[in-house]
């Protein structure tokens, strides 16, 4: 099991609380152009969702600055022709020749280049206005923060962090992300577990505890990382008033082989922790 450290404090007591400038959006969004942010988006080959990730990203991250990093799993050329539309600059993608899979992609994209805060998105995610300022200035915030994710449509088994979404329609996902940031405060509710089709992470936590599990091979991996997360003290949080559409098991509901693995990594995952995980159904 990896190496954690312990520090001192820990987030508060109630379950809500706000650590954002609620006041002043626009002195928070000009300090989080002061530190460097990494967009890590991961695929196992869904070009068409993969395209609509990257359209949300482009279109919906404002003037924020950020790198966008592209970790492919045994590219086809389709995946290909979409990072290439996308214009990820080659030095930015990790091309992994052999599938890996969606835990080691992930670290993968995170130890790519070092930066203060790191966003990862599936390629089965499609993000909202807002979504990036939300997220990394959650993670930043304090240094017992570890991990924020936003709510969702589909999360497993994380029933705190659902919001329902009629559609798939990319302009009706849009709106119900303006309905979610306009009805929604901006607080930080201290939440386990959460799960991980969206989650920023700063670097503080990397330092602390290591990166993800790589004996999970698709599923649990985050959700292992903010146990070891709230193990060490610190703070696993939703940002409640951001929301990303996330589709959900495009990969494993394709394809057999990766039920299997996903079924293997519930079994590891209750091996360790001692609970009964869901398995694929």
């Amino acid at each position: 099991m990896e190496e954690e450290t312990s520090i001192t404090g820990g987030p508060p007591n109630s379950q809500y609380f706000s650590l954002i400038d609620q006041s002043e959006p626009e002195r928070t969004h000009r300090a989080l152009k002061t530190y460097k942010i990494n967009v890590i988006v991961a695929t196992m080959n869904n070009p068409a969702y993969l395209t609509k990730a990257l359209r949300s990203i482009r279109e919906q991250s404002g003037d924020l600055p950020y790198k966008l990093i592209v970790v492919a799993d045994d590219p086809n050329m389709a995946t290909m022709e979409v990072i290439e539309e996308y214009d990820v600059p080659p030095e930015d993608c990790v091309f992994n020749p052999t599938r890996v899979g969606c835990v080691k992609a992930m670290n993968q994209g995170f130890q790519h280049s070092k930066a203060d805060v790191y966003v990862f998105t599936a390629d089965d995610t499609i993000v909202t206005r807002g979504w990036l300022d939300k997220l990394a200035s959650g993670a930043l915030t304090a240094q017992f923060v570890g991990l924020v994710s936003p709510v969702t449509n589909a999360s497993g088994q994380g029933l705190q962090q659902l919001i329902r979404c009629p559609n798939e329609d990319y302009k009706s996902i849009q709106q119900l992300g303006r309905w979610v940031s306009k009805y929604h405060q901006p607080l930080l509710a201290s939440y386990d577990p959460v799960f991980g089709m969206c989650f920023a992470i700063p670097q503080w936590t990397f330092n602390r505890i290591g990166y993800l599990d790589e004996n999970f091979y698709m599923a649990h991996g985050e959700i292992d990382y903010g146990m070891r997360i709230i193990r060490a003290g610190m703070m696993v949080g939703i940002r409640m008033d951001c929301f990303v559409y996330h589709k959900g098991k495009v990969s494993a509901n394709v394809n057999p082989v990766l039920v299997e693995k996903w079924n293997k990594d519930s079994d590891y995952f209750n091996q360790k922790w001692g609970g009964k995980f869901m398995r694929y159904k």
